[in-house]
């Protein structure tokens, strides 16, 4: 089979294909010029010897035309398109991160708080899933949502400044309005997107509404990773200064400290319904596992490569710009 070669300005295509008859045409034009004004105004001896150079000129002409046609050629950017290849797999998914006040408890080390460590699971998984196209959704008894993008460096500033728990709208924690906003971004995805990423502490066992939001995902085929973010035993939920990042107190409940823990119930139970799967997050590195060990991604990445062919034409160029010269230097005297 022959290979099929693609240019890629084929206005200078076209122009080669009258570039070669356009030469013959223009200098025959001037050279019947020349000789209108020879015969006007020359001497008789002037026009005989005019007239003996036309084979060497029209010779000269064809050498000139070559160069023309192939200078185009090669300005027309000519390709042989190679075969396709498989190069990956891309992870498009929607993250539900949970960012109600019980996400700033840091039982984690080094007063690595529970929001930190969402964090440090996205940026790692969009290092692992590069290819991918990814959105955010966050959640309280709000939402705030971000369409799906294939630009992590966006994503990674959104993830940066917009989980700032002293800045986000709304209290408490409703995984089930987070999950209704991600499912709205899927179906309005042009990008085929199966999963979603629920980052969360768990909150409280009230699965009400969690229930209502589950059939709905089974319909949409959507599968959801749980990430467990947190530790069994309960902890306090400091308050620090958001210039200094001191703890100037504790958050408080009905008079007392605040208490939480990582519950499993919800996680799990979200994970299990959408045929998905949990993971307790403990180094920040977990859900890129998970999602290299499962059946996550969703399209394949294809590379198609091309190989210019510009050298020709303009190796051919260079070749008869020197015929013309040798052959108009040297042998037309």
């Amino acid at each position: 089979m022959i290979p099929q070669v693609i240019f890629n300005k084929p206005l200078f295509l076209i122009l080669s294909l009258v570039a070669f008859p356009a030469t013959f045409i223009f200098s025959l034009a001037v050279r019947r010029f020349n000789r209108r004004l020879v015969a006007r105004f020359g001497r008789r001896e002037t026009l005989e010897r005019f007239s003996a150079f036309r084979l060497r000129r029209l010779r000269s002409t064809f050498w000139l035309a070559l160069v023309i046609l192939f200078l185009l050629l090669a300005l027309a950017e000519p390709v042989l398109p190679s075969s396709s290849r498989v190069v990956g797999k891309a992870f498009n998914f929607i993250a539900v991160v949970d960012v109600s006040r019980s996400m700033a408890a840091e039982d984690y080390p080094n007063e690595t708080s529970r929001i930190e460590m969402a964090r440090r699971c996205l940026f790692n998984l969009y290092d692992a899933c590069s290819k991918g196209s990814a959105g955010i959704v966050l959640f309280t008894n709000q939402t705030s949502s971000y369409m799906a993008t294939t630009d992590h460096k966006v994503l990674r500033f959104i993830i940066t400044h917009v989980t700032d728990l002293n800045e986000v709208r709304g209290e408490g924690s409703h995984p089930d309005r987070g999950l209704g906003v991600a499912l709205r971004l899927i179906k309005n995805s042009p990008q085929e997107i199966r999963t979603i990423v629920f980052l969360s502490d768990g909150g409280n066992d009230d699965l009400i509404g969690l229930m209502e939001t589950i059939p709905l995902l089974v319909e949409n085929n959507v599968r959801v990773i749980s990430a467990g973010l947190g530790g069994d035993a309960p902890v306090k939920i400091p308050n620090r200064d958001p210039e200094t990042g001191e703890i100037i107190g504790f958050h408080r409940r009905l008079g007392a400290y605040a208490l939480t823990k990582l519950n499993k119930k919800a996680l799990t139970t979200l994970a299990e319904a959408t045929n998905g799967d949990y993971v307790r997050i403990v180094e920040g590195d977990e859900l890129a596992q998970v999602v290299s060990e499962g059946d996550y991604a969703t399209d394949v990445i294809t590379e198609t490569g091309e190989e210019s062919l510009v050298r020709y034409p303009l190796t051919a160029m260079l070749i008869f710009l020197l015929v013309w010269v040798v052959d108009k230097r040297f042998l037309q005297g």
